[in-house]
């Protein structure tokens, strides 16, 4: 039992700002909702938020006038249970929000190993495509070059009428 005005005043003022507080972060998880149920819930939250703090009005303004009694009556039948179903419905948001997170984070895994996989692919294809061109390139190179090896060796056994024939395909 206060009624010292300046304390009053004081507390009275903490209340202000933490309603101020907590409608700025429901104003800032708005911009956040993710979907319909998620939008539901925060009007729920937003509604209780508004039955708490008219509670709140009440129990100011009786505690003003010093009629504690009708206050803590007040309290027990319309603010704590109102606090209650507050208190339960940021549980429950909560919980959906960290069901939302988990769905999120598997989505982003699944997202990532598919990517990977089709890079593991990418690289594997280009790896033979570039495998077989140099094959082929070498193929191309090597030949003549076996031609006139050949060549040389028939000469060098004496036979200088051979012909080379290097013709490219």
């Amino acid at each position: 039992q206060n009624t010292d005005p300046a304390r009053m005043a004081m507390i009275e003022e903490l209340i202000k700002r933490d309603r101020s507080d907590t409608e700025k972060s429901l104003d800032e998880y708005e911009k956040l909702v993710s979907d319909d149920t998620d939008r539901r819930m925060l009007a729920t939250d937003r509604d209780l938020f508004q039955q708490l703090t008219r509670a709140e009005e009440e129990l100011i303004t009786l505690s003003r006038a010093n009629k504690n009694e009708e206050a803590r009556m007040l309290l027990r039948e319309k603010g704590l249970p109102v606090y209650e179903k507050l208190d339960k419905a940021l549980e429950e948001h909560g919980d959906y929000n960290i069901k939302l997170a988990e769905q999120g984070a598997k989505a982003a895994a699944d997202e990532y190993s598919s990517t990977r996989t089709w890079g593991i692919i990418v690289i594997t294809v280009v790896s033979c495509a570039i495998f077989v061109f140099m094959l082929i390139i070498s193929r191309m190179i090597s030949a003549p070059v076996t031609k006139a090896a050949a060549l040389a060796e028939t000469m060098a056994q004496g036979n200088f009428t051979a012909k080379l024939d290097i013709a490219q395909q």
